[in-house]
Parts: C-alpha cells; structure tokens; sequence
C-alpha cells in the first residue's frame, strides 16, 4: 500500500480514496472467508450432534432390550415347561387312603 500523502506532506484524495476501495474489498473477501469457516464449522458441528443423537438412541434401545430380556425368558421358559409336562396324575394310594381313614 502506498503512503496517501503527497510528496509535499499534503493528503492526496486520490490515494486515499484508493487505499479506502481496496480495504472495503479486502473485508469484503475476509467476510466472505469468515462466513465459509463459520459455515464449515456449523455442518461439523450439526453433523456431530446427529451422530450422538443416533448413539444415544442405540444405546437406549439396547438398554431396553438388555432390560426385557429376562422378562422375556421367564415367559418363554414357562411356556416350554407347561407344554412339556405331562397332567398331573392322582396316585391311587392317595384315595385309597383317604377312603380307609374314613371307615376306622
């Protein structure tokens, strides 16, 4: 950048309305620079909180299944055991027993 003074010591307006358009460019490049970062960082970002959120619900549902799952079990192992075992079958000794404490 050259000085906005003339040789005399005087401002010379031409240069200084010079330097004042290549500032207003140069920030305008640095906006434009600024605002590409600040969005590459906001997509970062928002990517990064979707993929905790995705996390954070796989861990809840494994906790839920990790939760019923004995539940579960008890059921399944009820329903294995009521359709494995055979009716419950009185043993004749048991009446015959009972009929004779009845008679003495």
């Amino acid at each position: 950048m050259t000085p906005v003074t003339s040789g005399e010591g005087r401002i010379d307006p031409e240069q200084v309305i010079k330097a004042r358009d290549e500032t207003q460019v140069a920030a305008a490049d640095l906006s434009a620079a600024l605002l590409d970062q600040i969005d590459i960082g906001l997509q970062d970002r928002l990517s990064s909180l979707n993929q905790r959120r995705l996390l954070a619900a796989a861990a809840f549902a494994v906790a839920i299944l990790l939760a019923f799952a004995p539940l579960v079990l008890a059921v399944t192992a009820r329903r294995r055991e009521s359709r494995a075992a055979p009716p419950p079958v009185v043993p004749a000794e048991h009446t015959w027993r009972e009929h004779a404490g009845a008679s003495h």
